[in-house]
């Protein structure tokens, strides 16, 4: 049983045309948002879980599944086993930065779709992709406001 919300934010804070940056299809990145659920669980290493450890030691692992996203501070991390109370994982997922975190620090995990808005810099056109941090993104939803493109 999963011990997540699967709640969506969409921010779009002071986007224009002429400011955004982008590739050649003209997208620009505006805004990632994904909710995260405390697990009930922390960091029980006894001691610092430093950045180059693979192996994360909880205080309780039930509500973890394989291929989870695991957020502790500012870092992702994703589950790829479970052992008790061991986690295994990769450090660093959706473009993260490997930190240590100290014993105790609360563990959270993300919901199960981290949606990344981006803004056409012309079209005007809105559109959500779905984002793993394993693989390139998939097209969620595309909106095009009514009226002639900018």
């Amino acid at each position: 049983m999963a011990l997540f919300a699967a709640v969506f934010v969409v921010l779009l804070a002071g986007c224009t045309g002429e400011g955004l940056s982008g590739d050649s299809t003209g997208w620009s990145p505006a805004s990632v948002s994904g909710a995260v659920q405390l697990s009930r669980a922390a960091i029980s290493e006894g001691f610092t879980f430093t950045e180059s450890d693979s192996t994360l030691t909880v205080t309780q692992a039930a509500g973890f599944s394989v291929g989870q996203t695991l957020v502790i501070e500012s870092e992702h991390l994703a589950v790829i086993s479970i052992s008790g109370n061991d986690l295994g994982v990769v450090r660093g997922a959706n473009g993260t930065t490997s930190q240590p975190h100290s014993d105790g620090t609360p563990v959270f995990i993300l919901s199960e779709e981290v949606v990344t808005i981006y803004v056409g810099t012309k079209q005007g056109d809105l559109k959500a992709l779905k984002d793993d941090g394993f693989g390139p993104p998939s097209t969620k939803w595309t909106f095009r406001p009514l009226g002639p493109p900018q």
